[in-house]
């Protein structure tokens, strides 16, 4: 019997029962429509750049001494893609494929996918503002003549279903068609915060543009996890020493997220800081004079995202 093997947003892999001695052709079209593609003395076919997100019709017709046979009833084959908010792209990759993309701890050997392969369900986790080497293995058939392929990668950092954003391209270069081949980023500051998605595309045939259906291309869809950055903060100098007569001296801060200084209460009398709380470099701390003979201190605390100094 015939029987799917397996699909994808643009492709389909379709079997039946051969027999020794007896050819078979194979014909499919896409429900609704009335042309049949047929193709003559297959085993098995591997259809591409199907439509995402519709049905095919597939017949076998079995051929015994050159005599062909009745057409078998219809298998309706899905293809995949159904309300997934971001463009369709995909091509043919019966030559050369995206073999491996490795991104922080995403690492996946994919193989072909015959022109796109959802791997939505893996994840790298990447922070905000930190920079990131990715790395794109290409491969090829036995049959393949190209000698350069042509690698883009986008980063929908903003989270709008779309690779259309300035810096959202993050990936534009050649490699060789068997040779790994790496490339540099970073994540903007401004990105959202959660899961967006990535899309690697590779091409034989000049760059890839982010939406780009048929020709010879091979496109893996992953998602990144975006996180803010771990909280720094650091302040020199560590103490400050003040004359009696009171006076004025600044400490540098250094933090990633916003800041507070906290005053003993028992010395905001004579202790004050300016300003207080910010997400600038610097704060001023103000003593009053001592009308005293004896010393005093004070312990300030410099907070920022629950880091103290």
């Amino acid at each position: 019997g015939i029987a799917l093997t397996s699909n994808g947003y643009s492709h389909f892999v379709v079997n039946w029962d051969n027999e020794t001695g007896v050819d078979y052709n194979v014909r499919f079209r896409q429900q609704g429509t009335a042309s049949w593609s047929t193709f003559t003395d297959f085993s098995g076919i591997i259809s591409l750049n199907k439509t995402p997100c519709s049905f095919y019709e597939v017949q076998v017709q079995s051929v015994c001494d050159g005599v062909p046979g009745p057409w078998s009833s219809s298998l309706t084959v899905p293809t995949l893609g159904c309300g997934d908010d971001h463009c369709y792209a995909y091509g043919n990759s019966f030559d050369n494929w995206i073999e491996r993309v490795a991104l922080a701890n995403l690492s996946n050997p994919s193989g072909n996918g015959y022109g796109h392969s959802d791997f939505t369900p893996q994840s790298a986790s990447l922070q905000k503002g930190q920079s990131y080497t990715i790395t794109l293995d290409p491969d090829e058939s036995t049959n393949a003549t190209a000698n350069l392929v042509y690698w883009r990668v986008w980063a929908d950092f903003n989270g709008d279903a779309d690779f259309n954003d300035a810096g959202e391209q993050i990936v534009s270069k050649t490699s060789g068609v068997t040779a790994p081949t790496t490339a540099n980023f970073t994540v903007p500051a401004a990105a959202l915060t959660g899961q967006v998605r990535m899309r690697v595309a590779m091409s034989t045939e000049g760059y890839p543009t982010p939406c780009q259906v048929n020709g010879r291309s091979d496109v893996e869809d992953y998602s990144l996890n975006l996180s803010a950055p771990a909280p720094t903060l650091t302040v020199t100098p560590n103490s400050l020493t003040f004359q009696a007569t009171g006076g004025t001296q600044g400490i540098n801060i250094t933090a990633n997220n916003s800041w507070s200084i906290s005053i003993p209460a028992g010395s905001q009398s004579w202790l004050s800081a300016s300003p207080g709380t910010g997400s600038g470099s610097s704060s001023q701390i103000i003593c009053q004079p001592n009308p005293s003979p004896q010393g005093r201190s004070a312990t300030i605390v410099v907070n920022s995202s629950g880091i103290n100094r």
